[in-house]
């Protein structure tokens, strides 16, 4: 399977790094080479995405929490304004 498996992800949306629109790429070598060349030819990213992605990904599980956290006071700021404004959120 492995021979003729390609994985394609994203990691934009999960480290909030929306405006920069990185992904990435696991395929077999002879499946690649082909893959690679599309991507040189059409595509490009800031010189500092792949180390600050690979920085972000080494944290871990860890990066999760602070995520949520900075998550949940933003929505609290946001149902605060709305309910102030007359809204009913649930």
């Amino acid at each position: 399977m492995y021979q003729r498996t390609i994985t394609i992800s994203g990691l934009s949306k999960t480290f909030s790094v929306t405006g920069w629109r990185l992904g990435y790429l696991i395929a077999p070598p002879h499946l690649t080479d082909a893959l690679r060349k599309v991507h040189d030819s059409s595509l490009s990213a800031p010189r500092s995405a792949p180390g600050s992605c690979r920085r972000r990904h080494r944290t871990g599980d860890a990066y999760y929490p602070e995520l949520r956290e900075m998550y949940a006071a933003k929505r609290a700021i946001l149902l605060d304004a709305l309910r102030a404004a007359g809204f009913a959120c649930h």
